[in-house]
């Protein structure tokens, strides 16, 4: 299913879920022909209207990227003056606007190609956000939605959190109440968040992958992928196996796997009746 890039959107999104290997999807994807993405990933344009909380960052996000992307250029002996431009404008014009959404897909590279936006956020849309998915993308707009285990979602959310911040981890206390936080939650309630997709695409425009696929059977889950976004086939990935932003490892106390085994009870209940037990493993 490609699309013409005079339209300049993308034809697929892959909403979720975060610390569910979306960063591996990137990786992978980018490296076929004939699909296109920003060279940044999460572009946080949907959330950044919809979702309040996160608009206080998104735009920093966008510009810490993009500034990333300009100190390569500047060590690139290829410099490209055209497309430090399309960086420094998406960084500094007119942002989150419907036009600077399109500018994000507006490259030359890009024509002909099916166009994705990776951005794990996009699942905690409220229900006129995803109307306005619908509304701005289309009806034919294909969803890609990485489900990982609540339980170990959350943990690794925690423990990136609790490194990013720079915390000292030591004792159950500073675990559970960085555990409390409702962003964790709020990133895996899939018993809220797939009905109200749902209410607004077909099952059949939403690919629901389970995590330990990415880990078990990379060939395969690409393969699928490209079958669902209606892409040719294509043999040439490089690092299936790879894990790409592996979360530290660091000891979790059982009392943080107790307290989310028991909030999150009713998501793991909701994806078994759902999904089944391949989209429950413990990974």
């Amino acid at each position: 299913m490609k699309q013409s890039n005079s339209s300049a959107l993308p034809s697929f999104l892959c909403i979720g879920a975060q610390k569910a290997a979306t960063s591996w999807l990137y990786v992978k994807l980018q490296q076929h022909p004939e699909i296109w993405m920003p060279p940044f990933k999460e572009i946080h344009y949907f959330d950044q209207i919809y979702i309040p909380e996160n608009r206080p960052w998104c735009l920093g996000h966008v510009k810490k990227s993009i500034k990333k992307l300009l100190m390569r250029q500047t060590k690139d002996k290829k410099f490209n003056l055209n497309y430090c431009k399309y960086l420094v404008d998406l960084a500094l014009v007119d942002t989150f606007t419907e036009e600077w959404y399109k500018a994000c897909f507006n490259r030359r590279v890009a024509k002909g190609k099916a166009l994705g936006d990776i951005t794990p956020a996009y699942c905690a849309l409220p229900d006129e956000g995803v109307e306005y998915v619908r509304k701005f993308l289309g009806p034919d707009l294909k969803i890609i939605y990485i489900i990982r285990n609540p339980v170990s979602r959350a943990i690794s959310h925690l423990k990136m959190n609790l490194t990013r911040g720079g915390k000292n981890m030591e004792g159950a206390k500073v675990w559970i109440e960085e555990a409390k936080s409702p962003k964790i939650i709020h990133r895996g309630d899939y018993l809220t968040y797939i009905p109200r997709w749902e209410k607004y695409y077909s099952t059949e425009n939403i690919l629901y992958i389970p995590y330990n696929q990415v880990q078990e059977d990379p060939k395969g889950l690409v393969v699928q992928i490209e079958k669902h976004l209606g892409v040719p086939a294509f043999s040439g990935y490089n690092g299936l196996s790879e894990v790409i932003h592996k979360t530290k490892e660091l000891p979790v106390p059982q009392e943080v796997v107790q307290y989310f085994s028991e909030l999150l009870a009713p998501q793991a209940e909701f994806l078994k009746a759902r999904f089944g037990e391949s989209f429950y493993k413990l990974t």
